[in-house]
């Protein structure tokens, strides 16, 4: 439910932020269903919640070097009260980016999925959070439809299968690593 991880990843970041803040939300690509959702997500969620906040988008999905030139402009011409990416590729041009304006840790950042760059930013304090999709469960899910479907002709009891969504902490993300 990618709407959903929007809004977890939201409702963190509006515990951190002023009342009036302004968020720099990464927003990938607005050709990929599951990026507009979670951009959506985010949006609704802040909306409802802190309608004080403004979230400006920077989006981009293809071009990591464009991505990174125009969110380290961003950064130094009017550094936002936060950032958020809501794409694994964008986090780790995210990490770079605050490190190289020296805004690693003191603009609250939460990322993306969770492989090594991820990881390695969240211990050092670049990012407050990362926000987990199991993507290995997502695709073994699937895998397991398609399968019953192609050999035993057989669709699926529901319209579709849900995969739990977990905000990772530094304290916990050993547990997100096995």
């Amino acid at each position: 439910d990618y709407s959903a991880a929007g809004q977890i990843m939201a409702e963190q970041l509006c515990h951190l932020l002023p009342q009036h803040g302004r968020v720099l939300l990464m927003s990938g690509s607005p050709y990929i269903d599951a990026h507009q959702r979670l951009t959506e997500g985010f949006e609704s969620y802040v909306k409802a919640n802190a309608p004080g906040c403004t979230v400006e988008k920077l989006y981009g999905g293809y071009d990591m070097t464009q991505l990174h030139s125009h969110l380290t402009s961003r950064l130094k011409k009017q550094p936002p009260n936060a950032v958020c990416c809501i794409f694994g590729s964008g986090s780790v041009v995210l990490s770079r980016a605050l490190r190289e304006t020296g805004f690693a840790g003191k603009i609250p950042a939460i990322g993306n999925d969770v492989f090594a760059e991820n990881v390695e930013a969240l211990k050092n304090g670049t990012f407050i959070n990362l926000v987990y999709k199991n993507p290995r469960k997502q695709a073994r899910i699937a895998m397991q439809i398609l399968c019953s479907h192609l050999l035993n002709r057989s669709a699926p009891a529901e319209g579709s299968s849900l995969v739990e969504i977990a905000l990772v902490f530094k304290s916990n993300v050993d547990y997100y690593l096995k």
